[in-house]
């Protein structure tokens, strides 16, 4: 080769090294713009449309997808309230697509209508994430307080796919790969020794439908056979996906003996499960320090949650 040749060649090499786009380092330090598709609609009941927002990293995907689901005590908020919305923008600056659901709300729709509408949420990202550049072969579910309660609820009970199904969605998978569930509440019954709190009260028996009812025997019984139904912790069993639980340790609202019990619980059926409790830590305050800080100072829970997913989402060695 001449030197006039090489010099070209080594020219054309350097332009397209430069001209190559960075590798994509998801969870490792890398940050990423974050661009957000809004108000898509996944399911309707009865004229009410349910929608979905599909947070993505903007960097080359498809990307590994988490759904998030939103606190509230079952009765407030949406797929933008500020925890939602804290916890969707931060995975995606990370290279973690976040998809945000919002789902029917108590008193007026009482359980299961918030699983079932989560069930079809993560049955409509399995068979539409392609549109949206998402990689679902393996999906996370990520919740805060009553969502947190929502996603440990889907991973527990069994998977509602019906493989026979002429409807792909209907084929599709209900169960999360991973679990992320904050200051969650897993056993919706009462506890001796465990205080509860007026509003967990309150809050319990709205989403129980217990208020329609008449009469304190009826509740009483109500409260038994819905609550063990709606607990998480009655379902667990040894085929259910991996689980980080966090919660703050001066929780006043979902007592902080709740994750020790889940936790337990998990571990006793052999479940991969992760604990972390924060100290001093109230109900989910800690979500809402400065998270455009959280790629390069990371808080401890968030280090905890960014390396969970590595593992478990990204398959990373631990």
């Amino acid at each position: 080769m001449s030197p006039r040749s090489t010099t070209l060649f080594l020219t054309l090499c350097l332009v397209s090294a430069c001209s190559s786009p960075p590798p994509v380092l998801r969870l490792s330090g890398q940050e990423f713009g974050v661009e957000v598709r809004r108000d898509i609609p996944y399911v309707s009941h009865d004229g009410i449309d349910l929608a979905l927002d599909v947070w993505t990293p903007d960097c080359p995907g498809p990307h590994p997808t988490a759904i998030v689901v939103h606190g509230g005590g079952w009765r407030v908020g949406d797929r933008d309230f500020a925890d939602a919305r804290v916890l969707a923008e931060a995975l995606a600056r990370e290279g973690i697509a976040a998809v945000s659901v919002s789902h029917r709300r108590a008193p007026r729709h009482v359980h299961p209508a918030q699983i079932e509408d989560l069930r079809r949420a993560l049955q409509f990202v399995r068979v539409n994430g392609a549109d949206f550049d998402l990689e679902v072969t393996r999906l996370a579910a990520i919740g805060t307080s009553s969502g947190g309660h929502l996603v440990a609820l889907l991973a527990t009970q069994d998977d509602r796919a019906e493989p026979g199904a002429a409807e792909p969605l209907r084929r599709a998978s209900t169960k999360p790969d991973c679990v992320v569930a904050l200051c969650a509440p897993f056993d919706l019954l009462p506890v001796e020794g465990e205080p509860a709190t007026t509003m967990q009260i309150n809050l319990v028996r709205a989403f129980l439908g217990l208020d329609a009812e008449p009469g304190i025997e009826r509740k009483v019984a109500l409260l038994h056979e819905r609550g063990r139904d709606a607990s998480p912790l009655t379902w667990v069993s040894p085929d259910d996906p991996p689980f980080l639980v966090i919660h703050g340790d001066a929780d006043t609202i979902v007592p902080p003996s709740q994750a020790r019990r889940m936790v337990a619980a998990l571990r006793a059926a052999g479940v991969a499960c992760r604990h972390v409790e924060i100290p001093r830590g109230g109900h989910a305050e800690f979500l809402f320090v400065r998270n455009a800080d959280w790629v390069e100072a990371p808080p401890p829970f968030w280090r905890e949650l960014r390396s969970f997913l590595a593992t478990e989402l990204l398959g990373r060695e631990p």
